[in-house]
């Protein structure tokens, strides 16, 4: 685990995770960090691991219904809410699942994803709102599939609002304020890298900058004033280090 603190402008590394896990997802909520799914050395797993303090150690937290790997997770408020991934590393069918779980208490699961797919991102308003954007079957009829579906994930279920993006796979996601629910990069169905910003809502005017390098499987997050990407892979390399800040438009 890489910390960042940004008012030295350095990272730190802190007590790793007890397995190593890919493809995981990363939540925020309640005071606590948890890590969700992902893909181990055997597959993909349902494990849960929370972290309560920064200079604390992981602990297992109650684990998803089934594993998933390249899922993506975000909390809304009051619930963690699980979204899509597959089953099994090895070429499992992706799945549609949405599980929610209120820290403290089991998952439930909520309904289902429109189409099923893995490598997406999911995004929250923080009040009771999930978006799970864009993503990819990789065992689709005809060869892989890559989406730009988005759903919508509320306290009554999920609701999908069709096509709302330019089909992505593993872009970064975030509601970025000013702009709305956005993903950040992603491959193409061509496959080539994406490096701009694409929202549910449409383009805003200007349109944001584009990554510097454009990259897949990135982290995104806010902070402050700020949108950060993370990381991620590109056409010339297997994974980065590279961080890049984007400042958001004032309110």
């Amino acid at each position: 685990m890489q910390v960042y603190d940004p008012t030295t402008d350095e990272w730190s590394v802190e007590n790793g995770l007890p397995t190593g896990v890919g493809f995981a997802g990363a939540v925020s909520a309640g005071g606590s960090l948890f890590v969700i799914g992902g893909i181990e050395s055997d597959g993909s797993t349902d494990a849960v691991y929370r972290l309560d303090s920064p200079g604390g150690q992981w602990q297992v937290d109650r684990p998803l219904p089934e594993p998933r790997g390249a899922g993506a997770a975000a909390y809304d408020g009051a619930r963690i809410v699980f979204g899509g991934g597959v089953a099994r590393e090895d070429g499992g069918p992706v799945r549609g699942d949405v599980w929610a779980m209120i820290p403290g208490q089991d998952w439930t699961r909520v309904g289902s994803i429109t189409p099923a797919r893995e490598k997406l991102a999911a995004a929250t308003d923080g009040f009771g709102r999930v978006y799970f954007m864009a993503g990819r079957d990789r065992q689709a009829v005809g060869g892989e599939a890559v989406f730009g579906h988005v759903d919508v994930v509320t306290q009554t279920g999920v609701e999908s609002l069709g096509e709302r993006l330019p089909p992505l796979s593993a872009p970064g996601g975030a509601q970025l304020p000013g702009l709305g629910f956005c993903v950040v990069g992603g491959q193409l169905t061509s496959g080539d890298y994406n490096g701009r910003i694409h929202c549910v809502d449409g383009a805003p005017d200007p349109e944001p900058r584009a990554l510097p390098t454009p990259r897949a499987g990135l982290g995104v997050a806010v902070l402050r004033q700020f949108a950060y990407a993370v990381g991620g892979y590109h056409a010339r390399a297997n994974g980065t280090s590279l961080v890049h800040r984007y400042d958001l438009p004032a309110d």
